[in-house]
């Protein structure tokens, strides 16, 4: 069985689609990474410029959400978590993440120009990363 004809593949790849396509209305420019699972190397799973920097994104589709960090999140917006040391993570809940970036972006019209593309071929990807 191909792995594309996998179920949780098949939701993966909906999120990330989905994720791409909500970026994109936050803050213009937005992608999913095709293969980004499959070959290594290639950036997360979508890219997003965000004011003036690329973001890269891993996406998780799980039937639930993570308990532990729901929990200590509470009715929080932001979950900051350090471990001993000094690596910092942040953990947002959507809602308070796209009003943090319609804040941070400036706005975005559609002859607005590009700060990155997303690779329009794995090979051409490539020799960009590698030199190939």
């Amino acid at each position: 069985m191909l792995s594309s004809t996998l179920p949780r593949k098949r939701k993966g790849t909906r999120l990330e689609r989905a994720l791409a396509k909500d970026l994109a209305k936050l803050c213009g420019e937005a992608f999913r990474v095709k293969g980004s699972g499959a070959l290594p190397g290639l950036p997360g799973d979508v890219l997003a410029r965000i004011t003036d920097r690329r973001w890269e994104g891993e996406a998780k589709r799980r039937a639930r959400l993570p308990q532990v960090p729901e929990r200590w999140l509470g009715g929080s917006d932001i979950l900051f978590i350090e471990d001993d040391a000094g690596k910092r993570m942040v953990i947002m809940l959507w809602e308070p993440f796209a009003e943090l970036v319609r804040a941070a972006q400036p706005a975005v019209t559609s002859d607005s120009p590009g700060v990155f593309a997303m690779p329009d071929s794995v090979s051409r990807w490539k020799k960009r990363r590698f030199g190939q």
